[in-house]
C-alpha cells in the first residue's frame, strides 16, 4: 500500500462535525419542507407521484459512481490523497450513466405513459449527481461537516429557484425538475470550493484508479441494492394501477428524511474508525443520533395530521402511513450505526494487496442486505396484490413491510459484528439513554394537549400554528433532558466552550 502522508479521518472532530452538520440539518429541515409544500400544493397527487419516480429512476443510474465514491474515504481518511483520481473517474462514468438514464425513462415513459420531455430534462441530475457523490465522499474523509452545509445549500437554492418557476410562473413538474438542477449545480461549486485544499494536493493516479476498476464488484454490488430496492415504487404501481399510494409513499419518505438527519453523524464515525478504529465513538454518535431525533420523530407520531396537512390536505388520509414510516426512522438509526461501525473495522482491503474481498464485512454486510431486500420486496409485491383494490391499506401494508426490513438487518448486522471482531455494543447503555429521551418527550406530548392544532386548507395559519408549538415542544424536551442527563450536560458544557473561544477568536 502506499504510505500514508497525512491521516486526514484523525484530524476529523466527531461532536463538532456533527453539532455543525445537526444545525444545518435544522435549517434544512425548513428549507427542504417549504420545497415539498410548494410542489405537493402546486402539482396534482399524479404528477406528485411522477416526481417521485423521476427520483427513482435517476437512482437507477447512480451505481456506477460507487466506483469511486465507495474508495475515496477509505483512501484520504487513511492518508492516501486520491481526490483528483475520484474527480477524473466522476466525470467520466457520468456519461455512462447518463447513456443508461435515457434508456431507463424512454421505456418507463412508454409503459407507464409518463412525459417523455420532463423525464428527459432530469437527464442533467444525473451528471451533477455524479460529481457531487465524489465531493461528498472526499468531505467525508477530512471534513464531514461541509456535507451539512452543502445539504442546506441544495435545500436554500430549491426554494429560491422554485419559487418563481413552481409558484410563480406555475411550471409544474418542468419547474420542480429545473429547480432541483439549479440547485445541484450551486452545491456543486460549493463543494468544489471548500474541498479545493485537498483536491490540489492531490494528483491523479492511474494505478489507483486500476485498482479502483479491479475492486469495484464490491461497491457496484452494494450499490445495486440501491436500485433494487427502488423497484418497491415499480412493484406497487404495477400490481395497484395508481400513482396515489406512491404519493403516499412519497409524502412519508419525505418526513422520514427529516428526522434521519442526525445519520449526518455516520461519516464521520465512518472517518473516525477508519483511521482509529476506537469503537468507543459509537457510543457517542449513539447518543447524537437519538438524542436529536427523538422529538422530531415524537412530533410527528402526535401530530401526524396537522402536519400532513401543511403538505396537502388530501395527504390527511394517510396519516397513520406516515406515523410508520416514521417510527421506523428510530430503527434506520441503529442499522446506520452498525453498517458504519462494521466497515469503518475492516482493515484487511487495506492491510493486504491480494486479500480475498468476499472474506470481508465489505461484502458480507450488502449481501445480508441484499437478503433482506429481496423479503421486503417479495412480501410488499404479495400483500399489493392481496389488497390492492385499497389503496390505504396497500400503504399501511407498505409502512409495515418497511419497518420489518430494519429489524431483520439489526439482528443479523449485530450477529456478523461479534462473529467477525468480537465486538458487542453495549445494548444496556443505550437503552438507559432511550429511556432518558422518553421521559425527555413527555414534554412534547404535554404541549400536544395544551395547545392543540386541527388539520386545516389554508396553510398559513397551519404554519403559524405549528410554529408556535416548535420551541415550546424543542424547550421542554431539552430541558428535562438537560437535568436528567449527565452526557447532555457535558455536551452543553462543551458546546458553550467551543462557542466562547470561536467568539473570542472572532473578536481578537
Amino acid at each position: 500500500m502506499t504510505t500514508p502522508n497525512k491521516v486526514y479521518g484523525a484530524s476529523v472532530r466527531l461532536r463538532y462535525s456533527v453539532t455543525v452538520n445537526f444545525l444545518f440539518r435544522i435549517l434544512s429541515m425548513f428549507a427542504s419542507l417549504l420545497f415539498v409544500v410548494m410542489v405537493t400544493r402546486r402539482l396534482p397527487v399524479d404528477e406528485f407521484g411522477i416526481w417521485t419516480m423521476i427520483l427513482k429512476y435517476v437512482n437507477y443510474t447512480l451505481p456506477l459512481s460507487v466506483i469511486f465514491a465507495y474508495w475515496l474515504p477509505r483512501t484520504i481518511s487513511r492518508g492516501i490523497n486520491t481526490a483528483k483520481t475520484g474527480l477524473m473517474l466522476a466525470v467520466a462514468l457520468s456519461f455512462v450513466a447518463l447513456a443508461g438514464y435515457v434508456v431507463v425513462v424512454y421505456m418507463a415513459s412508454t409503459y407507464f405513459e409518463q412525459p417523455l420531455i420532463p423525464l428527459l430534462l432530469a437527464a442533467i441530475i444525473v451528471l451533477e449527481n455524479y460529481i457531487n457523490q465524489c465531493l461528498y465522499a472526499i468531505s467525508t474523509a477530512h471534513a464531514p461537516q461541509y456535507i451539512g452545509f452543502a445539504q442546506f445549500t441544495l435545500r436554500v437554492l430549491q426554494v429560491i429557484l422554485g419559487f418563481p418557476l413552481v409558484v410563480f410562473y406555475r411550471w409544474g413538474l418542468y419547474g420542480v425538475v429545473l429547480s432541483t438542477i439549479g440547485a445541484r449545480m450551486g452545491v456543486l461549486l460549493l463543494l468544489l470550493l471548500v474541498n479545493y485544499k485537498v483536491i490540489s494536493e492531490s494528483k491523479i493516479d492511474f494505478k489507483v484508479a486500476k485498482s479502483w476498476f479491479k475492486k469495484s464488484w464490491i461497491p457496484i454490488y452494494e450499490s445495486l441494492l440501491s436500485v433494487l430496492l427502488a423497484l418497491d415504487v415499480l412493484i406497487v404501481r404495477s400490481i395497484v394501477g395508481s400513482e396515489e399510494p406512491i404519493a403516499y409513499y412519497g409524502v412519508s419518505i419525505s418526513l422520514m428524511g427529516l428526522m434521519i438527519f442526525s445519520t449526518q453523524a455516520a461519516p464521520a464515525l465512518y472517518a473516525r474508525l477508519l483511521a482509529k478504529r476506537d469503537v468507543r465513538d459509537v457510543v457517542d454518535v449513539f447518543w447524537l443520533m437519538y438524542m436529536l431525533s427523538f422529538p422530531m420523530v415524537v412530533g410527528v407520531l402526535i401530530h401526524a395530521e396537522t402536519i400532513l396537512a401543511v403538505y396537502n390536505i388530501k395527504y390527511v388520509v394517510a396519516s397513520h402511513v406516515a406515523r410508520i414510516f416514521s417510527a421506523s426512522s428510530l430503527l434506520l438509526l441503529l442499522v446506520s450505526i452498525l453498517g458504519t461501525t462494521l466497515k469503518g473495522l475492516e482493515v484487511r482491503d487495506y492491510t493486504s494487496e491480494d486479500v480475498n474481498l468476499r472474506e470481508t464485512v465489505l461484502f458480507k454486510v450488502p449481501t445480508l442486505n441484499f437478503l433482506s431486500i429481496i423479503i421486503y420486496l417479495s412480501s410488499l409485491a404479495i400483500l399489493s396484490r392481496l389488497f390492492h383494490h385499497d389503496v390505504l391499506a396497500v400503504s399501511l401494508l407498505w409502512g409495515i413491510t418497511y419497518c420489518s426490513r430494519f429489524v431483520f438487518l439489526i439482528v443479523t448486522l449485530n450477529w456478523l459484528l461479534k462473529r467477525e471482531f468480537s465486538v458487542s455494543l453495549p445494548y444496556g447503555l443505550f437503552l438507559k439513554y432511550i429511556s432518558r429521551f422518553l421521559v425527555a418527550s413527555i414534554g412534547i406530548v404535554a404541549v400536544k394537549f395544551a395547545f392543540p392544532i386541527e388539520p386545516q386548507i389554508s396553510i398559513y395559519p397551519l404554519l403559524k400554528d405549528l410554529a408556535l408549538i416548535v420551541l415550546p415542544s424543542a424547550l421542554a424536551y431539552f430541558s428535562t433532558l438537560y437535568v436528567i442527563d449527565p452526557k447532555m450536560r457535558e455536551f452543553v458544557k462543551a458546546a458553550w466552550s467551543h462557542a466562547s473561544s470561536f467568539f473570542d477568536r472572532f473578536q481578537g
